[in-house]
């Protein structure tokens, strides 16, 4: 799925230097794209426009041609089922259940969920003994591998992930990294990670500057 943007800009950002906004730009599809920005430039916006959260923007969006203002709720849904992935900086588990359960909510509704797979990912993050804990238990850095688990656990052609390592230890970081791009090879799929300041954490094809 190829992603144009075409003169886009949240309403509410001002007319300033960027790569992106404002600017015609095309992700192909299955390419790695990092977002690099300090904090006020709009990387949760543009993550937010992507996933059809976020409607104030000037400009347009296309998947494959389309422009996104055209979808409605049942298309955004079964985009997010199996072609959008998200990791949230603000994560959005749902507290009240278990961490397996949030992990397999996605994955589960569209029969893709890979028990195995789910379990081993549990063990690479150092959270295997949280998987029948309320997620709304466990510690910011925990549920942060809870929602990456899950993010990468459902079918995708993108996985957006807004400053996805922050809280997190190296080795930590480094097994994160690992299972990403196994998801990414597994699904075809390509990614697009905001930071901060451009990342060499994963082999990225392009580096725009918000």
């Amino acid at each position: 799925m190829n992603i144009v943007l075409r003169s886009l800009r949240p309403t509410f950002l001002p007319k300033i230097g960027s790569q992106i906004w404002g600017r015609e730009v095309e992700l192909p599809a299955g390419t790695f794209i990092n977002m690099a920005a300090s904090s006020g430039k709009g990387k949760t916006s543009l993550v937010s426009i992507l996933y059809g959260l976020l409607k104030d923007y000037q400009g347009s969006l296309q998947f494959d041609h389309q422009d996104i203002s055209s979808f409605g709720r049942r298309r955004w849904a079964l985009l997010r089922q199996r072609h959008l992935s998200l990791v949230f900086q603000d994560l959005r588990l749902f507290s009240h259940l278990t961490c397996l359960e949030n992990v397999i909510l996605n994955a589960g509704q569209t029969g893709t969920a890979d028990r195995d797979r789910i379990e081993a990912a549990f063990h690479s993050l150092g959270v295997q003994d949280l998987r029948d804990a309320p997620a709304g238990r466990c510690s910011q850095g925990e549920q942060q591998r809870i929602a990456f688990i899950r993010a990468i656990s459902q079918p995708f052609a993108w996985i957006l992930l807004d400053e996805p390592f922050s809280h997190l230890d190296e080795a930590r970081v480094e097994a994160m990294r690992d299972l990403l791009l196994d998801a990414c090879r597994r699904t075809r799929g390509g990614l697009i990670l905001t930071s901060l300041e451009a990342s060499t954490l994963l082999p990225f094809h392009e580096t725009y500057s918000l």
